[in-house]
């Protein structure tokens, strides 16, 4: 099972634990508890990790040496791009991507870039991230005057805040910026 690609495997994971026996004794007991690993079929390949790294380099080039932001976040978009989409690796792309173009004044951009980049952090399990990146996206579309963009974000970031994965205060947090930019956003 080790090979297959889309198919689930299962290992056995030795757990041990120690109980003191009525004479002081240890007693220790072997406990195999089943551990269930899914294998999703997410493969990153050599040649799209060396042209996602690529972008990446060629971006932070562009900013270091030429401070062209907009060159710097198209590059992001393209490394983004061309990682598989359960790449963790994409979302941060998508960050930078989004980050860039705000820099260069493109707000209707970095609203796409950052909400593509909260998709990706829902795919990949991360829902505060994702949130922290839809919040992102909804601040970056009411700068460039899309309330609905705005609206959407927010909505789904106030959707993410309800995740059991996220820490109370995580939760409260992501709520109170979620309903200050759905207001702000006309909802």
């Amino acid at each position: 099972m080790i090979g297959s690609s889309r198919q689930s495997a299962s290992r056995m994971r030795i757990t041990t634990r120690v109980a003191l026996g009525l004479s002081g004794g240890a007693i220790v007991a072997l406990t195999a508890v089943p551990v269930h690993a899914v294998d999703q079929g997410c493969r990153t390949y050599a040649p799209d990790r060396r042209v996602a790294a690529g972008f990446t380099e060629k971006a932070e080039t562009q900013v270091r040496l030429n401070g062209d932001w907009m060159r710097a976040a198209e590059l992001m978009v393209d490394a983004a791009t061309s990682r598989p989409k359960c790449d963790p690796r994409r979302f941060e792309a998508w960050r930078l991507a989004a980050k860039y173009y705000q820099f260069a004044g493109k707000h209707g951009e970095a609203s796409r870039a950052s909400y593509e980049a909260g998709k990706q952090g829902v795919r990949t399990g991360d829902p505060a991230a994702a949130a922290t990146a839809f919040i992102e996206a909804a601040t970056f579309a009411l700068e460039a005057h899309d309330r609905a963009m705005a609206r959407c974000a927010a909505r789904r970031a106030a959707v993410l805040a309800e995740s059991p994965l996220l820490t109370p205060i995580q939760r409260i947090a992501i709520r109170g910026r979620a309903d200050y930019l759905l207001r702000a956003g006309g909802a």
